[in-house]
């Protein structure tokens, strides 16, 4: 099993230290399987790109990245970061101001062997505040829903935030042909 967090970037150098960090502190154990980090920085450069050289040298599960002084939408960047997976990937998509959680891969992991013939999972997650600290009682859980129409209505409806913590193996992103890359935002 083989997943690769994508990450569009763009101006984001105080950010993405954390977000490297959260991805490189993933606990894989007692499971078998490996991962990477795709990160695509676009947009005028604000010291991000020598904090990528160094940081993709450093120790841990790769890190690679791409550089583009264009200033590209996130569907764009997403599209580009996909297609440097490997065809076998699991897609795991994290903004540039997000963390993952130590174990979120470990727990898609879990489900995709308990569910293999799914293309894509769901995953729970917590909210914090601006300063990061944890905001009780606002977690989102990996609901089940019973139709497609109930899942848009959760969203539409601001009861869950499916786009940022979802997993899904390449080979549906093929299937749909990729994100949007003409909205400026919420293109996931």
């Amino acid at each position: 099993m083989y997943f690769s967090v994508i990450t569009p970037s763009h101006q984001r150098r105080a950010l993405l230290p954390e977000t490297v960090a959260s991805v490189r502190a993933t606990i894989t154990a007692p499971l078998d399987f490996s991962y990477e980090h795709l990160i695509y920085q676009n947009g005028p450069d604000d010291g991000t790109a020598a904090w990528l050289a160094d940081a993709a040298r450093q120790p841990g599960p790769p890190l690679r990245y791409w550089l583009d002084a264009q200033n590209s939408r996130p569907g764009y960047a997403r599209n580009q970061l996909i297609a440097q997976a490997p065809p076998e990937a699991w897609l795991t998509p994290l903004d540039d101001d997000d963390l993952l959680l130590q174990r979120s891969l470990y727990h898609y992991g879990a489900a995709i062997q308990a569910n293999p013939d799914r293309s894509w999972l769901v995953a729970d997650f917590l909210r914090v505040n601006e300063t990061g600290q944890y905001i009780v009682g606002e977690d989102y859980y990996c609901w089940r829903f019973q139709s497609p129409t109930e899942m848009l209505q959760a969203i539409f409806k601001a009861e869950h935030f499916i786009q940022g913590n979802v997993c899904y193996r390449k080979s549906l992103f093929d299937q749909v042909g990729g994100y949007d890359t003409d909205m400026p935002t919420a293109e996931d």
